[in-house]
């Protein structure tokens, strides 16, 4: 990219100052458009990608081309990331003060920067389930998604204590407006703890010696990532029964609430099957032995069930406010949408482990249908993306909003 790509139509470039932005032109090109003005949402399309390329690898009713949609998607989510990280690196190194100030001034953009570890994580799992286990991977893999996950807990817990402090620090948020973004924070902590399970479960040849480790501190962050999300249900429940359902157009995004939940029981659920692989090997103190193994097991599917009764309610309580929405015409199509898909893809991971540990058609037959549903979704959800940036109103918007607004 030249000097030249970020030039607008009169030749002035910005130096990222907010000083400066007056004199900058109306209209931009289209690679000073996309930079300037790129927003973490769009890595959800990495988070996205990834959580169905493991839904397609892990499903009870597998075919060949499962196998090959996966590694596909797999590709896919690595391509969005990348492009994802390096727009974004681009726009703070181009743009610097003025990108931090509207990144850490907007409550949703800054919440949706946890994305980033959580599609991170979400190409850590795919490389343990598909790469580790390939005829061409094998164990070298194994330590290369070990190694990523050790740096997306480290990712995952920098940016949730960064975000809420931030949160604190500046008035962001206030009851009567309160976005749901500020659960995300959480959603990716749940979802360390859920891939710290897959990989211990899933990935090839992976010692007792490395695994323990992960599985203990993965129960830690189950712990953070619940019971912050349990407080944040609070702040929400007691929003909306005060003033009201969110306005149309902001209602798909309550199926955020159910990536904590989802998450969580899907990392009880793998944490206390990897338990009872690992602990016995490993043997040491009172509890890292096979008989507490087999207890953990017990309990830790009791509390996953409990989870998931509660995403349920979630659900329910979602899927009438969107339907209410769309029945008084009060809903329209904007990039909320995307927040359906990773939330309800948590729930299809949850019921894939219940079908495993109790042998159970019902949950094969509910992961599936939703397993269909979330690439329709998914499908739908790209159409109205392509026709939005097709029509430039979204993604490259070459006419820049921060002139209008000062004009």
């Amino acid at each position: 990219m030249t000097e030249e790509d970020l030039d607008g139509p009169d030749g002035h470039q910005s130096n990222g100052s907010a000083d400066t932005r007056t004199s900058q032109p109306r209209r931009r090109s289209a690679v000073r458009a996309l930079i300037q003005d790129f927003s973490p949402v769009w890595v959800t399309w990495s988070m996205n990608t990834g959580i169905l390329g493991l839904l397609c690898h892990t499903l009870p009713y597998q075919f060949s081309g499962l196998g090959i949609i996966s590694s596909v998607l797999f590709v896919i989510d690595l391509v969005i990331f990348v492009l994802c990280s390096t727009l974004m690196v681009l726009r703070f190194l181009l743009y610097r003060k003025a990108a931090w100030t509207e990144i850490t001034g907007d409550v949703n953009e800054l919440c949706f920067m946890a994305c980033f570890p959580i599609a991170w994580m979400t190409l850590t799992t795919l490389t343990a389930l598909i790469a580790s286990n390939a005829y061409w991977g094998g164990h070298a893999f194994t330590v290369l998604a070990y190694v990523m996950w050790w740096i997306s807990v480290v990712w995952v817990l920098l940016f949730g204590i960064a975000i809420y402090i931030i949160l604190t620090l500046k008035p962001l948020t206030e009851a009567r407006n309160l976005s749901l973004a500020i659960i995300l924070p959480a959603v990716a902590t749940s979802t360390a703890a859920a891939e710290g399970g897959l990989l211990s479960i899933y990935s090839k040849d992976i010692s007792a010696r490395l695994a323990v480790p992960m599985i203990i501190f993965s129960f830690m962050l189950v712990g953070v990532g619940f019971f912050i999300a349990i407080l944040v249900y609070a702040l929400f429940l007691q929003r909306i029964l005060v003033n009201g359902w969110f306005d149309g157009v902001r209602r798909p995004s309550l199926i955020i609430l159910l990536g904590p939940v989802g998450q969580s029981a899907t990392a009880l659920m793998a944490l206390s099957t990897a338990a009872t692989k690992h602990f016995a090997e490993y043997g040491r103190g009172i509890f890292l032995q096979q008989q507490a193994a087999m207890a953990l097991h017990g309990a830790c599917m009791v509390f996953a069930l409990m989870m998931f009764g509660l995403g349920l309610f979630w659900t329910l309580w979602a899927l009438y406010a969107i339907l209410h929405a769309v029945f008084t015409r009060d809903i329209k199509w904007t990039p909320a949408w995307y927040s359906t898909i990773f939330p309800s893809g948590t729930m299809c991971s949850a019921m894939i482990l219940f079908s495993e540990q109790m042998d159970s058609p019902t949950f094969r037959v509910l992961a599936t249908a939703l397993l269909i549903i979330l690439v329709v979704n998914t499908l739908v959800n790209a159409a109205y993306t392509l026709r939005g940036i097709a029509r430039r109103q979204i993604l490259i918007v070459r006419e820049d909003p921060r002139v209008k607004k000062e004009g």
